[in-house]
């Protein structure tokens, strides 16, 4: 009965210390995540304690600091779970989160009451200082956001902030989304005086806000598209640009760095830019009308038949400019929606692009085959 016995503790020996030795060492993961923040010297992290449980680390009193101390992060306490050893060195993580956290930069704060993120990488410091591409999360989530400072009479809020990476393909994330939710601004927030002016005049007293990032990456065909950037703003309207290029691998730009955007190799394919109205229209109209002592209508033909013709005199195409002005005052007597769109028959460098609108701007409707469109 002895060997059994003796067996039988040299096998649990065994795997205690198979399992103490794939548990990660808590200060040293807090070390590398401090090596790799501080890599590209942009920040120095720091934390008081380092403490875990099976592959779980916590870091406490954590705190970024930017090289001359102008902007500072505090987080409470970070906890890593799910957290192993990577090749070449570093570590991996299933969960991140950076709960009650706060930023303080440029006498503004924000501050936060969750944050997490997915599927997370501590590269090393070599890793950090090379042009190798890294997917430092796959998504990430802050949730109630508060802005303050001597600029916000009003805190701004935000409800949440979505962030998702797509894989790494070649040099870069195959897609990126990020969605901003219920942005809510006070209009005293706005400081610059003339915006604010106008603000004022448009009888505005905050702003409720959703933003939407969405873009792919073909490493392949080296094409990108922007599939929808949009920003809907309650009582005001939704601007949505949408664009498709190639010609933007990462290694191509990067060769060309310091180089004029001539020069990149990037080409144009299509853009799209579309408002759809819900309400500053008819405020822009009013404003306009109550400062002309005239009405809606007084207004459109001072459009129609002044600022617009003037804005159109360098368009070589006639054709287009009454397209335009048509779409306009269907736009204004009616104001729904109003869409530009650029599609060039062949994908056009961005440098032909510039140089077109620099030596020969009326030809830009036909060469970029412009189109626009009121109410679709």
């Amino acid at each position: 009965m002895k060997a059994p016995l003796l067996l039988s503790a040299a096998g649990a020996f065994l795997l205690f210390t198979t399992v103490a030795e794939a548990a990660p060492a808590p200060q040293a993961v807090g070390a590398a995540l401090a090596a790799a923040v501080g890599a590209e010297g942009t920040g120095t992290l720091t934390f008081g304690a380092a403490t875990g449980t099976g592959d779980a680390v916590t870091l406490s009193d954590v705190k970024i600091v930017s090289p001359h101390g102008e902007e500072t992060v505090t987080i409470p306490a970070i906890v890593l779970t799910g957290v192993a050893d990577r090749q070449p060195g570093g570590y991996t993580a299933a969960s991140l989160t950076f709960d009650k956290g706060s930023a303080i930069a440029r006498g503004r704060t924000i501050a936060w009451a969750t944050g997490a993120m997915s599927t997370v990488t501590i590269p090393t410091p070599a890793e950090m200082k090379t042009t190798t591409v890294l997917r430092p999360f796959s998504a990430m989530k802050l949730a109630s956001i508060a802005i303050t400072g001597k600029d916000f009479a009003t805190p701004a809020t935000i409800a949440s902030v979505d962030t998702a990476f797509g894989d790494v393909v070649g040099d870069a994330p195959s897609s990126v989304h990020v969605h901003v939710a219920n942005i809510q601004i006070p209009a005293d927030a706005i400081t610059n005086s003339l915006a604010g002016a106008v603000v004022g005049m448009l009888d505005y007293k905050s702003f409720t806000a959703d933003l939407t990032v969405d873009t792919t990456y073909d490493a392949v065909a080296h094409t990108g598209e922007l599939k929808a950037l949009t920003l809907d703003i309650a009582n005001v309207g939704k601007l949505t640009v949408a664009m498709k290029a190639s010609g933007v691998s990462p290694d191509a730009i990067a060769a060309k760095a310091g180089a004029p955007a001539t020069h990149t190799g990037v080409k144009l394919d299509s853009v799209s830019l579309r408002l759809d109205n819900a309400g500053v229209v008819e405020r822009l109209l009013d404003m306009q009308a109550k400062m002309l002592g005239g009405s809606r209508d007084d207004v459109r033909q001072m459009v129609l038949n002044g600022a617009l013709p003037f804005a159109l005199s360098f368009v070589d195409n006639t054709a287009f400019r009454d397209k335009f002005t048509a779409a306009t005052d269907a736009f204004l007597k009616d104001p729904h929606s109003f869409t530009i769109t650029l599609a060039p028959a062949q994908p056009m460098a961005v440098g032909e692009v510039m140089r077109t609108a620099l030596h020969k701007p009326g030809t830009l409707p036909d060469v970029l085959n412009a189109g626009v469109q009121a109410n679709n």
